[in-house]
């Protein structure tokens, strides 16, 4: 699951990845520092974009140090 801070369902997107885990679930969470409501269809060209529809947040993360 991947979310920005500026998320409209952020609250219950984290919520859905807390109650998946309690019941077992594998799930894998990224707050992705910027992001907004669906950054990575509008915007796929960005830096953020890419890392998110490809590389995952360990890029973003090195990337976001630089």
């Amino acid at each position: 699951l991947d979310v920005g801070p500026a998320e409209l369902f952020r609250d219950e997107i984290v919520a859905y990845a807390s109650k998946m885990c309690e019941h077992g679930g594998q799930v894998e969470l990224h707050v992705w520092p910027g992001g907004w409501y669906a950054f990575d269809v509008f915007t796929p060209s960005s830096a953020l974009g890419k890392c998110a529809m490809g590389r995952g947040w360990l890029a973003w993360s090195v990337l976001a140090q630089q």
